[in-house]
């Protein structure tokens, strides 16, 4: 499979991940985005070329990610009605996005790789963008005051994301940086 196919394939999965996701949550069928999410990080993980470094960076951001989020749940951040186990753990369906996401470092976020300041940027604005439009369809609330949890999101992206493309560089130091996307490379 060319780098341009599987560039398209993760664009369209993550998305269809994130909408699988986030309607499900909103539509009272919050197991449906993860089972979705699962067949994608499957997948994902079968034709990736280190499946084992793959796998466990998904696992790690993934970890993270949610880690994160429950904080900004207990703290009054994000407030979700769909598929609660506990008060202090966010749902399933937002763990399977943040695993959703991870699929990303290898292949449509590859670019960020040396490029910190864009990645502190893209994070910012991409996951307090997610983030909203997640709540304006139903699936979670903001806390109030919107405007700070928007912020407090950004800041959690803004931080996340660097640190999510640092330990996808790490993982797979023989990789090269700024690699054009659009070759056929294989």
């Amino acid at each position: 499979m060319s780098r341009t196919q599987r560039l398209a394939i993760n664009v369209v999965a993550v998305n269809a991940g994130w909408f699988a996701c986030v309607l499900g949550a909103a539509n009272g069928l919050a197991w449906a985005g993860p089972i979705f999410v699962l067949a994608n990080v499957a997948l994902h993980v079968w034709v990736a070329d280190d499946a084992g470094r793959e796998l466990l960076l998904l696992i790690l951001v993934t970890l993270i990610g949610s880690a994160i989020d429950s904080v900004l749940t207990v703290a009054g951040v994000l407030v979700f009605d769909a598929g609660m186990v506990a008060s202090v753990v966010v749902p399933l369906w937002m763990v399977a996005l943040w695993a959703n996401f991870a699929t990303t470092l290898s292949v449509a976020l590859r670019f960020l790789r040396d490029r910190w300041w864009l990645a502190v940027l893209l994070g910012g604005f991409g996951g307090a963008s997610a983030y909203y439009g997640g709540a304006q369809f139903g699936a979670l609330d903001l806390g109030v005051p919107t405007t700070g949890s928007v912020l407090a999101i950004a800041v959690e992206w803004a931080v996340v994301l660097p640190i999510a493309v640092w330990i996808a560089q790490r993982l797979r130091p023989d990789a090269a940086s700024h690699e054009e996307v659009g070759g056929d490379h294989g």
